[in-house]
């Protein structure tokens, strides 16, 4: 249930909020975004899972991307020609996207 009767208050503390706390927000997301790929990883590789499939950034500057995708034998990566665009969206991504295919046996 929202404490604010006017959604208009709720919204501007939501931006305030999300403005004086951004940089530990966006380094969560980061981390949860890291964590996300390394746990498909570990879930194929140890045979839970048989295939994850993920739309993500395309971030071949980072470490996980090395660690976790880059000449990994479960991995399959496909890079996405342009940006990609949500369906109802105004705007494309503002970052090149890549699918990558983490699959127990070929």
């Amino acid at each position: 249930m929202c404490p604010y009767k006017d959604p208009e208050k709720k919204k501007k503390h939501d931006k305030q909020y999300y403005l004086k706390n951004r940089k530990k927000i966006l380094k969560r997301d980061r981390e949860y975004y890291r964590k996300n790929i390394e746990k498909s990883y570990y879930e194929v590789k140890k045979g839970n899972a048989e295939l994850v499939v993920m739309l993500i950034a395309s971030r071949t500057d980072t470490r996980w991307f090395h660690k976790y995708i880059y000449k990994n034998p479960l991995a399959t990566v496909r890079f996405i020609k342009g940006r990609v665009r949500y369906e109802g969206g105004k705007h494309p991504a503002p970052f090149p996207s890549m699918v990558v295919i983490f699959r127990r046996s070929i």
